[in-house]
């Protein structure tokens, strides 16, 4: 005769068992962790993963131990299981999120990212929310808006996630500065490309490598600053591009805008216009 609470206590206690033993070496493997003395985002990144993984170990054991001679009960749990998820889509899509957001490698903690007309750093992950400073908006990147919002993870299954930190982690600028056609636009031409030059980030040797050796190297093309001149009528935009760092871009852009008012100022025979 089949004895329930002897096959309950032993099931019981091997799940707990086998809680205690993932624990230990998720503990063990934070302990090596932290003796490494690496960057805090590579950090995050692995206890992120360490955590995961003991997550899915420990739950596969367990699951053996139960369903080994428990197919009943499994059934039932299996419809139970159907019926939470319809009841509690939303934390299931969270659920998914997450597990697309560690396997797939969206982002990780220290990642400029836009989705969803929100832009930010990430600075937390989780089970059913990441979070992320706010900045001032989806396609630029000032300075923090002082604000913490908490997302969704199932935001990144409808959403497009924009990464602003990951293969190449600057951006392209471009400021215009439009100057009357009547004036000196080649004078106006050359202190701009001159402004562009000096505010563009420079890169290191270490840096241009690693661009190199990315899968963005063949759409990238250069990486000097460049001025592109565009006729309206009675006006010449001169349109600037320059490489910045998606944390520094109002400060560089304030700089280049500084450089060429300076510069326009000393200057003879150029005019702004709007």
């Amino acid at each position: 005769m089949f004895d329930f609470n002897n096959f309950a206590f032993e099931k019981i206690a091997g799940s707990i068992l086998i809680i205690l033993f993932f624990w230990a070496i998720k503990q063990a493997c934070v302990y090596f962790l932290n003796k490494r003395h690496l960057p805090p985002r590579e950090q995050a990144q692995w206890r992120q993963a360490i955590k995961l993984l003991s997550l899915i170990g420990s739950a596969v054991m367990i699951a053996q131990i139960w369903i080994q001679q428990f197919q009943t009960i499994f059934t039932v749990l299996t419809l139970v299981a159907a019926a939470l998820t319809i009841v509690h889509k939303e934390a299931i899509l969270n659920l998914s999120g997450w597990m697309i957001i560690v396997w797939r490698g969206l982002f990780a903690i220290g990642d400029r990212i836009a989705i969803g007309g929100i832009a930010g750093d990430v600075i937390k992950t989780g089970a059913f929310y990441f979070t992320v400073t706010e900045t001032g908006g989806e396609d630029r990147s000032p300075n923090f808006t002082g604000r913490l919002i908490r997302i969704p993870n199932s935001q990144v299954i409808t959403q497009s996630v924009f990464n602003y930190s990951q293969a190449f982690r600057y951006v392209w600028h471009e400021s215009t500065v439009t100057v009357t056609v009547e004036c000196n636009w080649r004078r106006a031409e050359k202190i701009v490309a001159e402004a562009a030059g000096a505010c563009s980030y420079k890169l290191s040797d270490a840096e241009a490598a690693d661009i190199n050796r990315s899968d963005v190297a063949l759409s990238l093309g250069g990486l000097d600053p460049e001025v592109y001149l565009h006729i309206d009528g009675d006006k010449v935009n001169l349109k600037a591009r320059y490489l910045c760092l998606p944390q520094q871009l109002c400060q560089t852009e304030t700089r280049f805008w500084h450089t060429v008012l300076t510069r326009f100022e000393e200057a003879e025979g150029i005019k702004l216009t709007s």
